[in-house]
């Protein structure tokens, strides 16, 4: 057995509106904990106050924080180097570091050097020069020059050592003719110190936190008793907007016009009268005022096209009544 499509619509409508009324939305309220440890269930409030209602324990949700995530820097211990050529210097520091603190860890990469050049000043020290005499006649100190005047700077004779040149026999006895002689000079000369360099290497780069952080959302869900009377306010406003969504649906249904009559005056096409219509229906024209002429056309809408195709409909004029056989969207006809 076939129900009329006014039917279906008021049945569902009402099966629909009597769902919704009986449904219960259980409300419910959420508290966030942020924390590095595991929650310990036990210590958690088992029943909350919220506007005047209570609200009872419900369970928890649990989500791991990304590590925090800094910008870190570090400044080496200092070390004392004679040379900053670059290689060298490389040769002294490692290429990364290895940072750790408390909170964060990572490795930083070497960056640049902090140089700081040291002037070590001046020093003293004797400078000793040795000039050597040959053939001298005595080994007399008498013909030794005492100071000598060396690269600009003045030397001072501090002892001679004397060897014999030449030797000649007398009464067996050896007797030297020559001498020479070797002098030491000195002098007191102040030297510049080589320069030496301080340097520290700088690291850079990105570190993480150490400890886990965890995001724990509590939820609670209101207790049974407050929910009654929230339940009847609650469920009118949306019984009534479905009825009203069915309403219209139903209305744009029953009163959705699939069907037009033309009149074709001077090559133009002047509506007559729009009509819902369905196999066998009857579109009365006769009280229309704008008909001119014998020519018509049949329009029916797109949507019900496919619905109508290959089935009749009647256009009345007066006494006249023409049968039309939809054959397509737009059907001419005359009386």
């Amino acid at each position: 057995m076939r129900i009329g499509l006014k039917k279906a619509l008021f049945i569902i409508f009402i099966i629909v509106s009597m769902n919704i009324s009986s449904v219960v939305w259980a409300k419910e309220v959420k508290r966030n904990i942020l924390t590095t440890d595991n929650l310990d269930v036990n210590s958690i409030n088992k029943e909350i106050e919220e506007e005047g209602k209570t609200y009872i324990y419900s369970g928890f949700d649990k989500e791991v924080i990304d590590p925090d995530v800094k910008f870190q820097s570090y400044v080496s211990e200092e070390k004392v180097l004679d040379f900053i050529d670059d290689n060298y210097l490389k040769s002294q520091f490692d290429n990364t570091y290895i940072y750790e603190d408390e909170e964060y860890s990572g490795e930083l990469f070497i960056k640049d050097f902090d140089i700081t050049e040291i002037d070590n000043g001046y020093q003293e020290k004797i400078d000793s020069k040795l000039i050597y005499y040959n053939n001298l006649a005595t080994n007399d100190l008498e013909q030794i020059a005492k100071n000598r005047n060396i690269d600009g700077k003045e030397y001072v004779l501090i002892n001679v050592e004397w060897s014999a040149n030449s030797i000649t026999e007398i009464d067996e006895t050896k007797v030297p003719q020559s001498y020479n002689g070797k002098a030491l000079y000195q002098c007191i000369v102040t030297e510049k110190n080589a320069n030496t360099y301080k340097v520290q290497a700088t690291y850079e780069g990105t570190v993480k936190s150490k400890i886990n952080k965890f995001n724990y959302t509590i939820k609670y869900t209101e207790k049974e008793e407050n929910k009654i009377e929230e339940e009847k306010k609650d469920y009118i406003v949306p019984t009534l907007i479905v009825g009203g969504i069915f309403v219209l649906v139903l209305a744009s249904i029953l009163f959705n016009k699939n069907a037009t009559v033309y009149n074709i005056q001077d090559g133009k096409m002047v509506k007559i009268k729009s009509q819902k219509i369905k196999n066998g229906s009857i579109i009365d024209i006769t009280n229309s005022e704008k008909i001119n002429g014998n020519n018509f056309v049949l329009k029916i809408k797109e949507s019900s096209y496919s619905k109508l195709k290959g089935k009749r409909a009647y256009i009345q004029l007066n006494k006249q009544r023409k049968s039309i056989f939809i054959i397509a969207k737009n059907n001419s006809f005359k009386f």
